[in-house]
């Protein structure tokens, strides 16, 4: 997959995997040989799973800020 795809979230190598027309998965997956443009996924997904190679860096952010707002609601009470 492209390097841009990948992301490193709390400490994870992650993707994002499109499950439906405006949803998305994160996967933790583990990677094999890199090259400067392209890393080889040895697991965490699968053969025709959609991995999301632009925008990834925007779903991580929402997803922090969505963490952030569950964080901060569960402190509340």
């Amino acid at each position: 997959i492209p390097r841009s795809a990948i992301q490193q979230i709390d400490g994870e190598t992650s993707v994002f995997v499109r499950t439906g027309d405006e949803s998305y998965e994160r996967r933790a997956v583990r990677l094999g040989t890199m090259t400067e443009e392209w890393a080889e996924v040895t697991s965490g997904v699968t053969t025709g799973d959609r991995v999301v190679t632009t925008g990834a860096v925007m779903l991580k952010s929402r997803l922090k800020v969505s963490e952030f707002a569950e964080s901060e609601e569960n402190e509340r009470k």
